[in-house]
């Protein structure tokens, strides 16, 4: 029974994953934007997680189409060649200087378009790591040093892409004003809530909405000026005002979402003919209170067998030295914290991108046996060292997917009471 509650739900979170399939999406949302992009010569710009199949998938549907240049940015995880694309390595999740090196190749390609070309701008999460530019006077190690407190402050992924706009020349806008007149369809696998075009990535090619005070109330809500360096803070306090630039025309389109592999993970549950509940259509805050969130709805749900799916990014505090990432803390938590469920559950937490923090797991897959296997005092301590990593693999409860390929942030899922083996 509970190989087949793993099964269940590891089956629904590739469900969700192949929901975000980036190659096939992009070549049908190029062939869409067909008549934006028959301007002129079109050069292609993928940065991301997704950027090698979200490039395949705009060459394929360009075809015959005059490509003159074409440049891609992935982590080292996920790189591969294609023939005629300039591929770089980059850091992820903490920027580095091969990434400093690509945003310089890729800021010098868009300053020598004209408005006689086209750029098609193709983003995927880890998008804002892996474009380093630092504004002003700022340095490759204050944009580092920044990005490490952010991640490292609790603030969910949107407040930490509001203040990493501030800190670059391509972010918040940066690529589209350097482009000036050249027409530019964006692209978008979209990894923060809401889909807002101006936070995925930190909005390289998007007008920037983020005003002084948003970044102000980051700043006093994470407490973020005792820690981060004294020219960052500088820098954050300036006037943001910007010379106006006439710009050419702008299309953006966010073709892959974590709603809409959540909305995958629901059907295919249904298509079983599985209850199915929604817990949150985008968990976010503390993974203690995100365990907390799901275990309620738990004890709340009186039909089984049931599927209780949410989608979206929890916050870490860290305060030990252990090895995790959210996904596998939030399972743990869940794990240890969960003693009044009447039923046999299994909870899966994973990252669609296949990569849990700085970890070779997608996250965690937990069971109603994890605690009694794991030891209530081993969990304890390593939820005290920020440790999930090395906890779930003692006990061989670690998600392990591999690169997918794609990004739309995370999944939960919890099933609820006994699956038949016709049932999968």
């Amino acid at each position: 029974m509970g190989n087949q509650q793993r099964e269940l739900a590891v089956n629904l979170f590739m469900a969700g994953v192949e929901a975000a399939e980036p190659e096939s999406i992009t070549k049908q949302a190029v062939v869409s934007h067909h008549a934006a992009l028959d301007h002129g010569p079109i050069t292609i710009i993928a940065i991301g997680k997704a950027s090698i199949p979200m490039m395949r998938g705009a060459l394929d549907a360009l075809g015959e189409r005059e490509v003159a240049r074409s440049i891609a940015v992935t982590n080292r995880e996920n790189w591969v060649s294609i023939d005629g694309v300039d591929v770089f390595p980059a850091g992820h999740p903490v920027p580095d200087t091969e990434g400093a090196v690509a945003s310089q190749k890729i800021m010098e390609t868009v300053a020598s378009l004209t408005s006689d070309d086209v750029l098609l701008f193709l983003i995927s999460g880890g998008t804002s790591a892996m474009l380093p530019a630092p504004a002003g006077e700022l340095t490759l190690q204050d944009e580092v040093a920044a990005t490490e407190v952010l991640l490292a402050s609790g603030a969910p992924i949107d407040a930490v892409n509001r203040v990493r706009s501030r800190l670059s020349k391509v972010k918040g806008g940066g690529l589209s004003r350097l482009a000036g007149e050249t027409p530019i369809v964006t692209l978008m696998l979209s990894d923060v809530p809401g889909d807002v075009p101006a936070i995925i990535g930190s909005g390289p090619t998007i007008t920037s909405t983020v005003s002084d005070e948003e970044i102000a109330l980051t700043i006093r809500d994470y407490n973020l000026e005792a820690r981060l360096d004294a020219a960052v803070m500088s820098h954050l306090r300036r006037s943001t005002a910007d010379e106006e630039t006439k710009i050419g025309p702008r299309h953006a389109e966010v073709i892959g979402s974590n709603k809409i592999s959540l909305n995958a993970v629901c059907a295919a549950a249904r298509k079983l003919g599985i209850h199915v509940e929604v817990v949150s259509d985008w968990l976010e805050g503390d993974v203690q209170e995100a365990a907390d969130k799901f275990a309620a709805s738990a004890q709340q749900c009186d039909r089984w067998p049931s599927i209780l799916v949410a989608g979206g990014e929890t916050t870490v505090q860290l305060v030990g030295d252990g090895k995790g990432g959210r996904n596998q803390e939030l399972a743990l938590r869940f794990a240890a914290s969960t003693d009044d469920i009447v039923v046999p559950w299994v909870f899966l937490s994973g990252g669609t991108d296949g990569r849990d923090g700085p970890t070779d797991a997608a996250g965690g897959l937990v069971d109603h046996t994890t605690l009694s296997r794991l030891g209530q005092e081993h969990a304890e301590k390593a939820l005290a060292n920020n440790d999930a990593y090395h906890a779930l693999l003692s006990c061989g409860d670690l998600l392990i997917t591999g690169g997918t390929g794609t990004n739309v942030a995370d999944l939960q899922i919890l099933v609820l009471g006994s699956i038949n083996a016709d049932t999968l």
